[in-house]
């Protein structure tokens, strides 16, 4: 009697991805005789089936390679993300040119979605001195010489922006080693009064003052000058020259009594006669 083999009663087959899902093994086992059993490894492939975009990250499958035994599936699973790609900016190009009152903007686009990106440009702020353009402060002046600056935006913030003052390109302190001001300042834009015990320490002629800011400076110029003879503290009247005449002040008095005296006798002689 011929006793047929019953050939095998396959288990359902069973996975293992391998280390760093770089390989898939299959196996299945003979449910009849657990010595038969059938295996295969096979490779992984990373397919992405969402492509990053600039701010989207993309999505991958890790898929086995086909197994050669026809009972052993395909496998697939998650992958790791794929980081977005960032976006490919342009240079900055200037939309609307900021002012000294307003601010501007401008743009950069993208080179791989389009998209645009903007920005604020900010008012080109500036300070400037408004006031007489020529500044000129005379020795032995009692009164201090001033100057007034202001900010091209939001001057109310002048004072509040000062740092101090150069003339000539040299610091001057607010006050002296004697204690005595060099200047003073006040709000109302940024007033400077240039103090005359100062003044009188520079030399006559052209001097730069700079006054500084926490985000700018502007200058002035102004002049010292020396007083004029006709300016000296005395009589500026115009002297009498030292002539005999000026030296008898009572001559013409008396030449003008005798004058009125001789006529006054002819006018008597003549009545007399007629």
């Amino acid at each position: 009697v011929v006793v047929h083999a019953l050939g095998h009663e396959w288990a359902e087959p069973t996975y293992e991805w391998g280390a760093g899902d770089a390989t898939v093994s299959a196996m299945r086992v003979c449910l009849r005789d657990a010595s038969h059993a059938e295996s295969e490894t096979v490779g992984v492939d990373d397919i992405t089936y969402l492509e990053p975009t600039c701010t989207t990250p993309g999505k991958a499958l890790k898929v086995s390679q086909p197994f050669e035994n026809g009972a052993f599936l395909v496998q697939a699973k998650d992958g790791a993300d794929i980081p977005a790609l960032g976006h490919d900016w342009g240079a900055w190009e200037v939309t609307r040119p900021a002012t000294e009152t307003e601010d501007g903007e401008e743009s950069r686009t993208c080179a791989r979605c389009g998209e645009v990106e903007t920005r604020a440009i900010l008012a080109s702020i500036s300070y400037r001195y408004v006031g007489d353009e020529n500044l000129t402060w005379t020795r032995g002046d009692t009164a201090p010489l001033e100057l007034t600056f202001k900010r091209s935006v939001d001057d109310e913030l002048t004072f509040s922006l000062f740092k101090g003052i150069e003339v000539d390109g040299v610091a001057v302190g607010e006050k002296s080693l004697s204690g005595d001001a060099n200047y003073t300042a006040r709000s109302g834009s940024l007033v400077l009064n240039l103090q005359p015990a100062w003044l009188s320490t520079l030399s006559d002629g052209e001097h730069t003052v700079r006054a500084t800011f926490e985000d700018g400076s502007a200058t002035a110029t102004f002049v010292v000058a020396s007083r004029g003879p006709a300016d000296e503290g005395g009589d500026s009247r115009r002297a009498m020259p030292a002539t005999g005449d000026a030296a008898l002040p009572g001559t013409a008095s008396a030449l003008y009594v005798m004058g009125v005296a001789a006529i006054a006798v002819a006018l008597v002689r003549r009545r007399r006669r007629e």
